[in-house]
């Protein structure tokens, strides 16, 4: 008899893949899930922060790190190294016009060659207008192939491009290209571009030239002929315009110096009726000192100021004009003198009113006015208050001011009154 209480084999089968497909799923849940996160206020205990408006604030920031520091040596560097490049960029477009001159140069040179006595020059002499033409151009540009004109201007620019290749080799950081320095390489440049453009209008002109006579004349002279017979030419005009001005100016300055003769004539009238009239003026002016130094030697004058011309070792210095006491300070001299008329001046003897009056009084000798022992000079005396003056002793000193006024300078010539 078989065992009845055996599980059938297809029963444990099924059980055992059913638990496998459990198994399965929730192993692809664990490893696929990914938490949604809870948005609503309260699934978060109430510990998240809210705004003035009431609303969650959002997550806080995330913090970022702080940028590395710059490295400013580098950046200065980098700076002058561009203003250095800058300068040596200016100085290779000066040198690119340079060599474009130089082509200018050496073409002109290869044009013209030998002109002056070869068939192309020959073909220039066939015409006057040629002749003149290459006379006309041919200077000027010629100095770039026979004076080193160019070579000067290359050496120019080599010494502006020293100062910043220098730099450049010694990485100057503060190297900055001057004013000066700019100007200089501009000026060079435009130096270049206008000698190009010359020889380049110069070489045009004489191609166009030698065009216009593909062939030389049979009795055509050389250009080098051509061009001495032009200069004479030339300068056979401008001698016939410089003899025609020279004539001009003769006939002019013949004119000018009638003129001018007529001129002086005139001015010799003139001056010879100011010097009758200065004669004349000075003849009465003498007339009038000779009146003067005969009045300064009169009794009259002695009358009024003859106490003046007594000679003496003291002279007058100042006087106290306040007070009722009013003394006059004397000097000691070193030799014996008149009064002095600059002394009297200073004093206030020949001013007007009764100041110039006052001041005659108390130097004439008023009374308490001078110590008398160290004053030998005669005194005047009267009274020192004006009020005091009788009409005598004021008509006194009015004439002694006067003639003071009038005679003084005269009175010091005739040595009447010191200096």
């Amino acid at each position: 008899m078989g065992n009845t209480s055996q599980t059938p084999r297809w029963v444990t089968y099924g059980v055992t893949g059913l638990a496998l497909v459990v198994a399965l799923g929730l192993l692809s849940q664990y490893v696929g899930y990914k938490p949604t996160p809870d948005v609503t206020p309260g699934a978060r205990g109430g510990s998240e922060s809210v705004n003035a408006g009431g609303a969650a604030a959002g997550p806080p920031a995330a913090v970022r790190p702080a940028p590395p520091a710059r490295d400013t040596s580098a950046e200065e560097l980098a700076v002058a190294m561009s203003r250095v490049e800058a300068a040596l960029g200016q100085c290779d477009r000066c040198r690119a016009k340079l060599d474009r001159l130089a082509g200018f140069v050496a073409g002109w040179g290869a044009l013209t060659k030998g002109i002056e006595t070869n068939d192309d020059g020959r073909r220039l002499a066939a015409t006057e207008v040629g002749v003149r033409t290459y006379l006309e151009v041919a200077d000027p540009a010629d100095g770039y192939a026979t004076d080193g004109s160019l070579a000067r201007l290359r050496e120019r620019l080599r010494l502006l491009e020293a100062i910043p290749k220098a730099a450049k080799e010694g990485q100057d950081r503060g190297y900055l290209a001057s004013d000066n320095w700019t100007a200089d390489i501009t000026r060079l440049e435009g130096d270049a571009v206008r000698e190009a453009v010359k020889l380049e209008q110069a070489s045009g002109l004489l191609t166009s030239l030698l065009d216009a006579n593909p062939k030389a004349a049979p009795a055509a002279p050389t250009l080098a002929a051509a061009l001495a017979s032009l200069k004479k030419k030339l300068f056979d005009e401008k001698l016939a315009v410089i003899t025609v001005k020279e004539a001009e100016a003769v006939k002019a300055g013949n004119e000018r110096v009638a003129e001018a003769r007529k001129v002086v004539v005139e001015t010799e009238k003139k001056l010879e009726a100011k010097r009758s009239l200065d004669e004349a003026v000075t003849k009465e002016e003498k007339a009038k000192k000779e009146k003067l130094r005969v009045k300064a030697k009169s009794d009259e004058v002695k009358k009024y100021l003859g106490h003046f011309f007594v000679e003496s070792y003291f002279q007058p210095t100042s006087f106290d004009k306040g007070g009722s006491a009013r003394y006059l300070h004397v000097q000691r001299t070193d030799e014996k003198l008149p009064m002095s008329y600059r002394v009297l001046v200073s004093l206030g003897a020949t001013a007007d009113k009764i100041e110039g009056l006052n001041a005659i009084n108390m130097i004439s000798g008023a009374y308490g006015v001078y110590n008398s022992k160290l004053y030998d000079r005669p005194l005047i005396r009267g009274p020192i208050e004006p009020g005091d003056w009788t009409n005598d002793k004021h008509e006194f000193l009015r004439k002694a001011r006067d003639l003071l006024k009038e005679l003084g300078p005269i009175l010091v010539e005739e040595g009447l009154l010191a200096p």
